[in-house]
């Protein structure tokens, strides 16, 4: 009953569109999840229950949870979360960055964030939201750390924001990955994660390290598992909660008719950490005598030009590893 709760508390909850009021009754509109590290006290706002509409914002889930577990944490003047959802990689890079910058093309993700943040402690002003596609909304603005779990299923649909970028194949991950690396500044870090193709007479790992080629960034991708495209279509249509029966065949039929369409066998599922270095101005660290740039006695011959530090590029599959890495 509306009348449970005092009409201040309430007017609050409705204003900040938690609530919604039917006749004598009050019922929610968003869940509110405890959440946090052992010292904090946080809460993540979202949508209630299994999607329905386009704009729904998932809460706590696995992808999630393992970004936040594997992104590196060290100090950072700015840092950039794209598709920021619910505000949960937010959270965690406002603990060592300077600024956070949030990205989403879903007005009601950037507005759950906002919840989020302000439920969370995050002081007003300390996140900077912004709506917009993939990179648009920073142009040439670079960051100590770029964060992403993006809309990276590989789906001919667009039935929800959250998951289904709309583009062809695993064209998301690769843009998402290549505009990382162009909105690194030097000796950044990004953690993203995405999906990629197994293509017939195509080494995954070559097409993967292939997003890297020519960006100048270390990289570390790995695969975590893969599914055949028969079972991972079958997952995300039951997470749209297509029933079983005319409308699963059919949907089936058209996400099996895309895979075949691009050579597509299986779908590759994981991480990308690059890391900006070589960079013009870096220090040479082998040379003992070397100083920082910058300083009074550095020299030119202290330095090293980026194309002498090839980049770093290991792929490897750890589907058998029994325990994520960390940081």
């Amino acid at each position: 009953p509306w009348d449970a709760l005092p009409a201040s508390m309430l007017d609050d909850l409705e204003a900040l569109g938690m609530v919604r009021r039917y006749g004598g009754t009050v019922t929610p509109t968003v869940e509110v999840h405890p959440y946090g590290e052992p010292d904090t006290d946080w809460f993540i706002v979202s949508d209630i229950g299994a999607p329905t509409t386009s704009d729904h914002v998932l809460g706590l889930g696995g992808a999630s949870l393992t970004l936040a577990r594997i992104t590196p944490r060290r100090d950072a003047a700015r840092a950039m979360d794209l598709g920021c959802g619910a505000g949960i990689q937010v959270l965690h890079a406002a603990r060592h960055s300077g600024e956070v910058v949030a990205t989403d093309t879903n007005p009601r993700a950037l507005e759950l964030t906002t919840l989020s943040a302000a439920l969370s402690g995050i002081p007003e002003g300390g996140v900077v939201l912004r709506e917009g596609s993939l990179f648009d909304p920073v142009a040439d603005e670079r960051f100590d750390l770029v964060v992403s779990n993006p809309p990276f299923v590989i789906s001919p649909s667009r039935r929800f924001t959250y998951r289904d970028a709309g583009l062809a194949g695993d064209e998301l991950s690769r843009s998402v990955v290549r505009g990382a690396a162009a909105h690194l500044a030097p000796g950044g870090m990004a953690a993203v994660l995405g999906n990629w193709m197994h293509v017939e007479d195509e080494d995954w790992r070559e097409r993967v390290s292939s997003w890297v080629s020519g960006t100048g960034v270390d990289a570390w991708i790995v695969q975590r598992d893969s599914q055949a495209v028969a079972d991972y279509a079958a997952t995300w249509l039951r997470d749209a909660q297509v029933p079983e029966g005319p409308a699963f065949d059919a949907a089936m039929g058209e996400w099996l008719d895309a895979f075949a369409a691009e050579g597509c066998t299986e779908v590759g599922f994981g991480w990308i950490v690059l890391v900006a270095s070589g960079r013009p101005g870096e220090v040479d660290r082998s040379d003992p005598g070397a100083s920082d740039p910058g300083t009074s006695d550095s020299s030119p011959a202290d330095r090293r030009p980026s194309d002498s530090y090839p980049p770093w590029v290991l792929v490897e599959d750890l589907a058998h590893c029994e325990r994520l890495p960390r940081g």
